[in-house]
């Protein structure tokens, strides 16, 4: 499976006019011009659908599956980002899209956000035992540790701009001693 099947946006090469409005609001630069039109790159692009948004041409096509390809699975998990939460005007409590995800056929659901805490929250305590003090306040220890991992992830083949983003913010709540859903 290549990483153009993983990706939920395509491009549609005879509508795109070379605009560059896509270019210009995708939030990962993973977007360029080439040969008059635009072309999406894989390792970059994060499935935000901006691209999608903005383009007045109808380039920028979402890859969508039917509800119903649920039921090929065993387990049927849903994991909600952040973003959807978002889509709603005056959603007082976030259980109801869950409740609502389970009611169209999932038989679980995992916040993806409390995922990354989680993450976090276990890489923290991994590496205080590594360093038997409190790293965390030491910015540059902090620092040479994100960048290593990046340079390991890319050593293996593994980078791509998600991991990237995973690392950034999993070391800035190390560093701000902050949880994901701590209050601002």
């Amino acid at each position: 499976m290549s990483s153009k099947d993983l990706h939920s946006v395509r491009l549609d090469k005879g509508k795109c006019v070379g605009c560059t409005a896509c270019l210009k609001r995708c939030p990962t630069e993973a977007i360029r011009i080439r040969k008059g039109r635009a072309t999406i790159i894989d390792e970059m692009c994060i499935d935000c659908g901006e691209c999608i948004r903005v383009c007045q041409q109808h380039a920028k096509i979402a890859v969508t599956d039917p509800l119903s390809s649920i039921n090929r699975f065993k387990y049927k998990i849903a994991l909600p980002a952040p973003t959807l939460y978002g889509q709603f005007k005056k959603l007082n409590d976030i259980s109801s899209i869950s409740r609502g995800l389970m009611r169209m056929g999932f038989s679980d659901v995992f916040d993806v956000a409390r995922g990354a805490d989680i993450a976090s929250r276990a890489i923290m305590e991994k590496l205080k035992m590594i360093f038997q003090r409190p790293f965390w306040r030491d910015k540059i220890t902090l620092f040479t540790l994100w960048m290593l991992m990046v340079i390991i992830s890319v050593g293996l083949h593994m980078h791509n701009f998600n991991n990237f983003l995973i690392y950034k913010y999993t070391f800035w709540h190390a560093l701000e001693q902050r949880s994901l859903y701590a209050p601002a």
